[in-house]
């Protein structure tokens, strides 16, 4: 069972979304505890990233530390803009 830490920037997000959407990240989450491989690892910039998707519209990005059993919530937003804000996040090593 992996532990779970939440950036500032992620539950900033997750509060913003409609009631649905947190219900569903929670549920992606609790299934990350037990396999954090389930999602899908990201190229590029973000090589050391994986996601998973909340429904069409959502992604939900992560980090997993292996050596500390730990999974590092980043990210969560519209699929549309995810991939962008992380790439210019990064750029400016904010992530």
């Amino acid at each position: 069972m992996y532990d779970v830490y939440a950036t500032d920037r992620f539950m900033s997000q997750l509060r913003n979304l409609e009631k649905r959407i947190q219900k569903k990240a929670d549920s992606e989450i609790e299934s990350l505890k037990v396999n954090p491989q389930i999602g899908e690892k990201l190229k590029g910039l973000l090589s050391d990233c994986w996601r998973v998707e909340i429904d069409t519209k959502y992604r939900l990005v992560y980090r997993i530390h292996s050596s500390q059993n730990r999974i590092e919530l980043i990210f969560i937003g519209l699929r549309k803009k995810v991939y962008k804000e992380l790439e210019r996040l990064r750029r400016k090593e904010l992530i």
